[in-house]
């Protein structure tokens, strides 16, 4: 059963470094005034204080040290020297922005940092329902250790968004602009909208739980962003009524908006989604409306998604989606322009088990450098998705003669039904994952794993044969027919049943009426899924009858796509000779 809220519970230890700073200042009031020894004052005097300051709170017995501030928090431009700002190690400290006042309650902040160089730990930030909790417009700042929307005890107090990194001013100022922050080992969860969104370069996210979002895990625009080790998930609200996969623990349940676990705005460039080996991989999963997800604009491109663990998401179930509408389909030449430039994905992937571990992976790649293969989630395959997503790194492979091939020795595939590849080309550019291919004996070498085609390829048995890949002869190999190679005949995705050569049994098998490539061309094939194309009343297989799936006049067959072959004004249902025009219907003309 899903919690309709976020229930993380890793606590946050307060590290025990010592930062060196000119000057230490002690919080020693939980006051939001003007006052002595108030955090508000004393970000005021280490403002004012020429040097390095450290802010941190006083010795305490209590477990919670909460703060109601009345207005945002400021580290302002014009500050003399870097300030390191902690809460304490004894206690949760929260600054809690639910009795912001006035002209504050539209504020979008609980915290802004205009200048530079400046630190922020072990806090908990919560209540700010009119924005977020931490805003950066300076450069080199670094958020870490905090929890945003989530209290250490599991408690709920929802900020808008997180983390934002912005470069709004920078038109004023070049300087703030947001660049080289880095945020990391972050609890961000239950936000309405966003977890973290980024609007600047030179951005680093890493080691972060982003969780239960409203939104997008993390929204992003800019270049040489790295994101690497996070807990990205659940995000976008909870999932449609009734589809919930298996494993799930938390969503967002309020009024959400939709999101991704991590959503490329157009425009970005060198953006790298995790690192140089799987131990660097973010976990991106349970997301509404996808894992990654890039905007549809050619600007949009250098992406790096590599190494990661991007399954068990929702929407368009890609994992990795180009355009936000699903697949990308392959096209010749690879010449399509969008996202990453729209890189055809590997294709052809085949996984055959040959002795005891011992595991042959074969495709092709035209347009890329090197592949990644993973292992599908059970999940995602038994639920039905075809393309992605990567639950399990098998291993890098290189590209040679446009293909890749490689003998596994002990590669465990114990859990994983199917794999799927992502190809890389050498400016980082990467494809989304490829149609999975099913691992396990397949006889037949057609992409249908043994076990599910429990038939002989007619209909009387109910499956396709595991001994022939065009099981029921009507010369469409089976994965052609049966789509997701899941062994089920599903015609309301589109299916023609591989296992009954004629589907609308009109006369005319599925090959002819489609001319060979089993997907249903109007205006030039007939109808594999309707027995009358034109409906004119006459059945395909009694105009075309031959069943070649070509209209031949010279034998006086009827066209099954027009409701009047010979254009006479007579339909051939009636027409006295409906293959030659007869305005007059006299019939010796037909001979």
């Amino acid at each position: 059963m899903i919690k309709k809220a976020t229930l993380f519970m890793a606590l946050l230890f307060v590290s025990s470094v010592a930062f060196a700073a000119d000057n230490t200042y002690l919080v020693s009031s939980l006051s939001d005034k003007q006052q002595e020894g108030t955090l508000r004052t004393i970000l005021h005097y280490a403002c004012d204080s020429d040097g390095s300051d450290l802010v941190k709170f006083a010795k305490t017995r209590l477990d919670q040290l909460r703060i109601y501030l009345k207005r945002p928090l400021v580290i302002p431009e014009d500050c003399k020297g870097p300030v390191t700002m902690m809460g304490s190690d004894e206690a949760e400290t929260i600054l809690d922005a639910s009795d912001f006042e006035g002209t504050a309650k539209g504020s979008n902040c609980t915290l802004d940092i205009y200048s530079n160089a400046n630190a922020v730990a072990y806090f908990g930030f919560s209540g700010n329902r009119h924005g977020a909790a931490v805003c950066v417009y300076g450069r080199s700042n670094d958020i870490f250790e905090n929890r945003m929307g989530v209290e250490k005890y599991g408690s709920l107090n929802e900020n808008v968004h997180g983390i934002v990194v912005s470069k709004i001013f920078s038109k004023n100022n070049g300087g703030m602009n947001g660049s080289f922050t880095t945020i990391r080992k972050n609890i961000i969860g239950q936000q309405p909208e966003h977890g973290i969104i980024i609007d600047a370069d030179s951005v680093s996210v890493t080691k972060n739980e982003i969780t239960s979002s409203g939104g997008h895990g993390i929204q992003l625009e800019g270049d040489g962003i790295e994101i690497s080790e996070n807990i990205i998930a659940g995000n976008g609200g909870c999932p449609p009524k009734g589809k919930a996969i298996e494993g799930q623990e938390y969503c967002y349940d309020g009024d959400a908006l939709g999101g991704a676990g991590i959503y490329i705005k157009g425009g970005s460039s060198n953006v790298l989604i995790g690192g140089d080996n799987f131990e660097e991989r973010n976990i991106i999963q349970f997301n509404r409306n996808g894992g990654v997800v890039l905007y549809n604009s050619k600007e949009t491109d250098l992406i790096k998604i590599t190494h990661n663990q991007i399954s068990k998401n929702y929407g368009t179930e890609v994992g990795i989606d180009m355009r936000g509408d699903g697949v990308t389909e392959n096209d010749i030449l690879d010449l399509d322009v969008g996202p990453n430039a729209l890189l055809n994905f590997p294709e052809h992937l085949q996984a055959f088990r040959l002795v005891g571990d011992r595991h042959w992976i074969w495709g092709v790649s035209f347009f890329t450098d090197d592949i990644e293969l993973y292992g599908v989630a059970p999940e995602d395959f038994n639920r039905g998705v075809i393309h992605g997503g990567g639950d399990s790194f098998y291993g890098d492979m290189t590209i040679a003669s446009n293909s890749f091939e490689a003998i596994h020795n002990n590669l465990n595939f114990s859990e994983a039904k199917a794999v799927t590849a992502v190809g890389l080309a050498i400016d980082g550019n990467t494809s989304e994952y490829s149609l999975n291919a099913g691992v396990s004996m397949d006889e037949d070498y057609d992409g249908i794993l043994d076990e599910l085609e429990t038939g002989d390829g007619t209909k009387a048995s109910g499956g396709t044969s595991p001994d022939n890949a065009d099981s029921d002869g009507d010369e469409l190999p089976d994965p052609i027919e049966d789509r997701n190679r899941n062994g089920e005949w599903e015609p309301e995705l589109g299916e023609l049943c591989a296992y009954n050569p004629d589907t609308d049994n009109d006369g005319i098998s599925d090959g002819a009426e489609t001319h060979g490539d089993g997907v249903y061309d109007k205006g030039r094939d007939t109808d594999p899924f309707k027995p009358d194309t034109d409906g004119d009343g006459l059945v395909d297989g009694d105009e075309d009858k031959n069943g070649n799936g070509i209209w031949d006049g010279y034998l006086k067959e009827t066209s099954p796509l027009l409701v009047d072959s010979d254009g006479d004004g007579f339909g051939d249902v009636v027409d006295s000779c409906p293959s030659i025009a007869n305005p007059g219907q006299d019939p010796w003309y037909c001979y």
